[in-house]
């Protein structure tokens, strides 16, 4: 979910973050936990101080379909490469689900599994409840394609992010 979140709002999450936060955004649009997996070691050289993950949605793509069993070793894999940094989740939304000729239909039922499992492996207080933030929301929480948020989801998103963020950061 964060392959789409541009400078400026990345510059709005440093900021509510606090206390010169830099933020880094090293999402890339179709990747999976297995992709996730394999960067996580590159990139805990940069021993961040705190991960914030988003990962599922593509994984439980019907044209993908990353069994539930690697979906979960990779969660595991990515946590360890990040220690002693703890790793928080952006939790995948529900989505509008379309069918994708040739591709099939990525469904709310998929994407629950996974956050799910990403709930289990990571911790219901380590995760952004992304449903429940923009579940009733006065704009339009999906892009047309029914799967990437829209610039007001990430805005409303920000400062339960933020939260999660600074209380990992004082805690540590």
């Amino acid at each position: 979910m964060f392959a789409r979140m541009n400078k400026p709002l990345i510059g709005s999450l440093a900021t509510a973050i606090g206390s010169g936060a830099r933020v880094l955004n090293c999402a890339a649009g179709g990747s999976d936990s297995g992709d996730s997996r394999s960067a996580a070691q590159l990139l805990a050289r940069v021993r961040p101080d705190v991960v914030l993950l988003s990962v599922g949605t593509n994984d439980c793509a019907p044209w993908k379909a990353v069994p539930e069993n690697d979906f979960t070793d990779n969660l595991a894999a990515i946590i360890g490469a990040f220690r002693p940094a703890p790793v928080l989740a952006l939790l995948s939304p529900a989505i509008i689900e379309i069918d994708r000729p040739g591709q099939g239909v990525r469904t709310n039922a998929a994407m629950s599994r996974y956050r799910d499992l990403v709930q289990a492996v990571i911790g219901a207080e380590r995760s952004v409840p992304t449903n429940v933030i923009l579940d009733g929301a006065p704009f339009p929480a999906l892009e047309a394609d029914g799967l990437h948020l829209t610039v007001d989801s990430y805005r409303a998103l920000i400062p339960a992010m933020a939260r999660l963020i600074r209380d990992r950061l004082s805690s540590t």
